[in-house]
Parts: C-alpha cells; structure tokens; sequence
C-alpha cells in the first residue's frame, strides 16, 4: 500500500538543486535561507563547492558603513601619498564569489537598496570626496534569516532580487557529521521552498 506523500519530492533536495544552480549561474542572485543552524550551512557548503576553489566569499555585517560596502578612500594609502588613493569595497572583493549577509532581517533598507543596485548593474560605483570607482561586482547572494515573528524577515530590496527561498526552520536539524555528504543530507533534513509571491508583505 503506498502512504500518502510517499512519491513527495525531498524538499531538502530540492534547496541543495537551488545551491547548486546559483553557483552554475549568478544571474539567480542568489538565496534567502530562514533558520536550519547546521542544514544552512549544508546549504552554503554545497553552493560553494559549484564554484572556482578561490572564489571569494565575504560576509556584510548589519552595522556595515557605505565607504566598506561600496569602496572609498583608502585613508592610510592616501596620508601616505598626499593624494586621494582609492579602495575598493566589500562587493567589489567578491566578484566573482559569494556574499553572505547575516541577520538580514537587521539590515536596514537603505543598506538594502545599495546591495541590490550592485546586483542590478553588476558595478560599485563610488563618486565623493575627490574618489570617483567603478568596480565589477557579480556575485551570489545568500541572505540568512534569522527572524522569529511573521514582519521580521529581510528587506524587500533584496527579496525581489533572489530566484529561492528556503524556509529550513521547520526541517529537521540532526547533528551533521562533518563527513557527511548530500546523500546524507538528504536522507536526514527537511525544509520548506517558497516563492516571493507567496509571502505576505505587510502593509
């Protein structure tokens, strides 16, 4: 007799698919994974393996300022030399690779915006204080979650600009044996995928 939700797709099987086609193609943007501990970083582990060994991975810390996040003026280069001297920003370090951006929920929306312009155009472009940059910045962005009611989640900024979101605060989350591989995983989790048109947005 076949038990109902036998035939089910995996739905961790699923997100590992999302990690691996972001890492194939950037255009995704990336991914927004809510809670999972120990399966999130299954997640970001499995992504990362579909890039170059040196792809750059940098995380964007809630707090950070414009002059990190976009590049500016390099203060000690420039005390040195007498003149402005330009340093790239945080973006602009991972082309190529993967941000991170945790407690995403704590990010402010103007901060929000500055990252999904970079994505939309695929530069950091810095104009002010004599500086004027521009630098390639493509990469994969993976928000991670970590709001526990319904209205804490990440800006809308960077929601709209991502192909998956994976809810993994409703799976199972074992102790993962750093041995353990995607077959493992996928014998073991369990999370929930949901697209942007499916999430409430409060007024």
């Amino acid at each position: 007799m076949t038990v109902p939700g036998d035939d089910a797709p995996d739905p961790f099987q699923d997100a590992l698919i999302a990690a691996r086609l972001c890492a194939m193609d950037p255009l995704l943007g990336g991914m927004v994974l809510r809670g999972g501990g120990e399966l999130r970083d299954a997640l970001i582990a499995e992504l990362r393996k579909g890039l170059p060994e040196d792809a750059p991975v940098r995380r964007v810390p809630a707090h950070i300022d414009d002059e990190r996040l976009l590049g500016g003026v390099d203060l000690t280069a420039t005390l040195a030399k007498g003149m402005a001297v330009a340093r790239i920003g945080l973006l602009a370090e991972a082309d190529g690779g993967v941000v991170v951006v945790p407690l995403a929920e704590r990010l402010s929306d103007a901060t929000a915006g500055r990252i999904a312009g970079v994505m939309d155009t695929g530069e950091a472009v810095v104009e002010r204080d004599g500086v004027a940059l521009r630098s390639d910045a493509r990469f994969t962005m993976i928000a991670l979650d970590d709001g526990i009611e319904p209205g804490e989640r990440a800006p809308a900024a960077l929601l709209e600009r991502v192909a998956f979101w994976v809810d993994l605060s409703t799976g199972r989350h074992p102790a993962l044996d750093p041995g353990s591989t995607s077959a493992d995983l996928n014998e073991r989790g369990g999370c929930g995928t949901w697209m942007p048109d499916q999430v409430r947005h409060d007024d």
